[in-house]
């Protein structure tokens, strides 16, 4: 019985959500698949990997500043 109860309390939840982005607009079938996140890993260290080598070629600062 107690499992009966969270499963019926965890569909009127994933209901609830759906209706209020419904009533947004927004209709989840219809969003584009998300991104892989070790992709987007991956990439991010790419780019820093990047903007770190970058960063070493720019001038030193003629006033002295760091």
């Amino acid at each position: 019985m107690e499992n009966y109860l969270f499963t019926h309390e965890h569909v009127q939840n994933n209901q609830s959500v759906r209706d209020m982005l419904g009533q947004r607009g927004i209709k989840p079938g219809k969003l584009p698949p998300a991104e892989d996140i070790k992709k987007l890993e991956r990439k991010v260290a790419r780019d820093e990997k990047k903007i770190e080598q970058a960063s070493q070629k720019l001038p030193k600062n003629k006033n002295g500043d760091s």
